[in-house]
Order: C-alpha cells, then structure tokens, then sequence
C-alpha cells in the first residue's frame, strides 16, 4: 500500500538522520517499547519506531493531499532515501544516441 510505504520514507529518512550517536539510545528505547520480536532485524525495529515519533498524517489526510498534489508526491519519491535494489535500481545517468538514424536512450543503473 503506498501510505505504508510513505510511512516507512520518512521514518527511514528519520533513522537516516539520527546522529550515530542517539542511534543506540533510539533502538533501546524501541526494544523497551516493545517494537522487537525475535525476527527483526535492529534496522527495520529502529524504522518501526521512528514511524510512531513522526507526526504523520492519518490515512484520510494523506490520501486527500495524494490526490490534489499528485506530483508533490511523485517528487517526493523521486527523493527518496532507500537503497537502490535489484527490483528497484536507481539510474546514475542517461545518455541519448542515434541507431540506425533512431534516437535510442542507454541508462546505467546502480543495484545493491
């Protein structure tokens, strides 16, 4: 569902910006909250958490907004902080050219 994956950007942008420091305190503060179980790994316990420290809007809001503001959310994404993957890599240049008098594009792209 894309408001679980909006939710999940910007707790992921939030754990991206914590200062190495507070990154501990921060996953004790999770475990004690209760955001562990034995099959998380500690990232994705810390990006739990951070989803309940960022005032997001609830569903009903954020589908609105996603519906007058269409590419405001678009740009957003296009921003995004995760990794690239195999599923989704993230194109590091185009560069246009002509085969057999068509243009044609070539893209490289970066995969974890």
């Amino acid at each position: 569902m894309r408001y679980q994956a909006y939710r999940r950007l910007h707790a992921t942008r939030l754990v991206r910006m914590t200062p190495r420091e507070a990154i501990r305190p921060m996953y004790r503060k999770a475990r004690v909250a209760g955001f562990e179980n034995s099959e998380a790994e500690p990232l994705e316990t810390l990006i739990l958490f951070a989803e309940t420290l960022i005032p997001l809007p609830p569903f009903e809001v954020w589908h609105q907004d996603l519906r007058t503001n269409p590419d405001a959310h678009l740009r957003d994404l296009n921003e995004s902080a995760e990794a690239p993957t195999a599923a989704a890599p993230s194109t590091v240049e185009v560069r246009s050219m002509r085969y057999a008098g068509a243009p044609r594009w070539a893209q490289a792209q970066v995969v974890s």
